[in-house]
């Protein structure tokens, strides 16, 4: 019950989804990480959720980018999509590529803007539901 509940609410927009154990210290990081653009889950839903997604991927896609704007996807930028894909934090994602979390928080960006998506919650369910893809592209 409460995976559909999140499913949905990640489906229609939600940046965030905390279970209401979290201490008043994750509550206001996760309350900046959504303001500044960020997504936050709770590690349990997160997983759950990836899961979730991934057996959806036989079923029509949730998350849809114009194809052409792959193209304008480099290299590192597939990368990075990959690490999303993975649930990587920037701070992970800049370990694993040997970049600062500043140019990870750019290619963010830019990724986002291509494929004009709304936030990296978006960014993440497409990434799951394109494994496939990104792996060929990242050349995996």
């Amino acid at each position: 019950m409460i995976d559909d509940f999140v499913f949905s609410a990640l489906k229609y927009g939600a940046s965030g989804y905390l279970l209401k154990g979290v201490s008043m210290e994750e509550l206001a990081m996760s309350i900046k990480t959504v303001h500044s653009g960020g997504a936050m889950l709770n590690p349990d839903i997160a997983a759950k959720v990836f899961n979730m997604f991934s057996k959806n991927q036989s079923e029509e896609t949730i998350i849809r980018v114009d194809e052409n704007s792959e193209n304008e996807i480099s290299k590192t930028e597939w990368k990075v999509i990959q690490q999303i894909g993975h649930g990587r934090s920037n701070k992970e994602i800049a370990a694993a590529l040997y970049l600062s979390e500043g140019t990870v928080r750019n290619y963010l960006s830019s990724i986002l803007n291509k494929f004009s998506l709304r936030d990296r919650t978006q960014l993440a369910i497409w990434a799951v539901e394109n494994r496939g893809r990104i792996r060929e592209m990242v050349g995996d």
